[in-house]
């Protein structure tokens, strides 16, 4: 039995048991203190007791909720019910899906990344559109291109040698093409001018043909992610009912109390350190 004040200050007793019925009723007289009972669970934890079990049902804790989070919710009939909160520790513990979410999961973030890196190469080969040449001579050991864009683009364009190729793609976008020799230096005359330096990069074939390969690419990302929520939906029906057993809500109760507890402990420590 732990009690702590409504108000001013919490304060922990701890009693003997057959001085608690006296105790309880001289604190209820006075008016000045309001009862909380802690979990059972709880009370091995006062004065630091049995810090490892908190350790394993923190551990237990942590596993299950990284893993319940990775799944898509799944409402379902079925119940799990454990007798304790250690009999529900065993049964975090003994399932078997941990690795397997983990690596659905990883699999999932490089094709969404695969996604998004197509989706930026589409939007670049657009503005390739209306070139019928192999763009691969854009990038090679000697030539580097950019798009260069911005409210002074053509007047940063007028400015540079004449040891570069230009096409112009509207009134505030153009396709340069320079000596790969020279990158560094136009990358630093760009600080002067209001303009935007796109890096053209490497391209093997045609427009038409890269965009077909970056489609496939996507498609075939698309394919892994639909693949990986099925797999991942599957173990969400077998272990998602495990987040709605109470003996879960029993163990996160634990730490809370361990946590208030050991706050506690931390801020007396606080107040009666003596000052330099």
């Amino acid at each position: 039995m732990a009690f702590k004040p409504a108000k001013i200050e919490k304060i922990r007793l701890i009693i003997p048991k057959k001085h608690y019925s006296s105790v309880a009723s001289l604190l209820g007289r006075i008016g000045v203190m309001q009862v909380e009972v802690l979990a059972k669970e709880s009370k091995g934890f006062l004065g630091g007791y049995m810090d490892d079990r908190y350790g394993y049902l923190s551990e237990c804790s942590r596993k299950i909720r990284g893993f319940v989070s990775a799944l898509p919710e799944q409402k379902t009939d079925r119940k799990v019910s454990f007798k304790s909160v250690d009999e529900a520790a065993r049964g975090i513990n003994k399932i078997k899906a941990y690795n397997k979410v983990s690596e659905l999961k990883k699999q999932q973030e490089r094709a969404a990344a695969s996604i998004n890196y197509s989706d930026k190469m589409l939007a670049l080969l657009e503005k390739f559109h209306d070139l019928d040449f192999d763009i691969g001579i854009l990038d090679t050991q000697r030539t580097a291109s950019f798009f260069v864009s911005g409210k002074e683009a053509e007047r940063f364009i007028e400015r540079l040698s004449q040891e570069r190729q230009v096409i112009q793609r509207d009134k505030s976008e153009f396709l340069l093409v320079i000596p790969k020799a020279y990158k560094d230096e136009l990358i630093r005359l760009s600080n002067g001018f209001k303009v935007s330096l796109e890096p053209v990069p490497s391209f093997k074939g045609s427009v038409k043909s890269n965009i077909k390969w970056q489609y496939d690419i996507k498609n075939r990302a698309q394919t892994v992610i639909s693949r990986t929520n099925a797999a991942l939906l599957k173990i969400s029906k077998k272990y998602y009912a495990i987040a709605e057993c109470s003996s879960i809500e029993d163990i996160q109760k634990i730490l809370r109390d361990r946590l208030s507890i050991k706050g506690r402990d931390r801020h007396r420590d606080i107040k009666t350190r003596p000052s330099a």
